[in-house]
């Protein structure tokens, strides 16, 4: 994409359709939670290309909601393999380093993770995020410990397990509900069924970028759509 995108018309699905859909659930959530998008505290579970795409998407959504562009990296923690990212994290790819955390800033969190590095408990205990977002691959990483201590700060947590296909999905909806007791706005990656909990039916939305590329390609394509690295938030509305 560095390469490519301003000679000519390329979109990257995994990080772009991805963000996409993602920038879409994380509106929705924020409008049902009556809190606005440039309130919201957000970590990212799994930080590779894809969960960074999803990053950049939703920050540039907080700066037009008026937050400078220099503090909208503020309002991310992400995670990858070697725990939350930091400034001083080993191996940490160019395209992480605007969403690492000074090690000052996080010097008194615990570190229980592998390699004493701070994990997504950790994080969650400390950051206490509104939104929760999956790219990792690992099925069940939203434990409900996890999960409930995320919901003894936020009245509606926002709950994306994004990683598909489904056993693959850092949690199932059934749980998120049954541990929020109701609570939790959930949105998917994989496909799954209506959770009946309480005498109510919860629909749960799926994020999956193939709702994205199709209309995308083609209306590049009719419209003849010169290169323009950021055509894809379209799909915000």
């Amino acid at each position: 994409m560095e390469k490519y995108k301003d000679r000519i018309c390329t979109f990257n699905d995994d990080i772009q359709g991805t963000g996409a859909v993602s920038l879409a659930a994380v509106l929705a959530c924020a409008k049902a939670s009556k809190v606005p998008l440039k309130d919201h505290r957000i970590v990212i579970f799994g930080a590779g290309t894809a969960g960074i795409g999803i990053a950049e998407q939703i920050r540039d959504a907080i700066v037009r909601d008026g937050v400078k562009e220099e503090e909208s990296y503020d309002h991310f923690w992400c995670i990858d393999k070697t725990g939350l990212l930091t400034d001083d994290s080993p191996d940490i790819q160019p395209f992480q380093k605007p969403y690492a955390r000074r090690s000052d800033e996080v010097k008194d969190y615990a570190r229980n993770g592998p390699k004493h590095s701070i994990d997504l408990l950790e994080v969650v205990k400390q950051a206490k995020p509104t939104i929760l977002i999956g790219t990792s691959t690992v099925g069940g990483a939203f434990t409900e410990e996890i999960v409930k201590e995320m919901a003894s700060h936020v009245e509606r947590p926002a709950i994306l397990p994004m990683s598909n296909p489904t056993p693959l999905s850092e949690a199932k909806p059934q749980d998120l509900i049954e541990w929020t007791e109701g609570r939790a706005l959930v949105t998917t990656g994989s496909p799954f069924a209506p959770v009946e909990y309480g005498g109510v039916t919860y629909e749960i939305g799926q994020a999956n970028n193939a709702l994205v590329f199709p209309g995308l390609g083609l209306g590049t394509i009719v419209s003849k759509s010169t290169p323009h690295d950021r055509q894809y938030v379209c799909c915000e509305c």
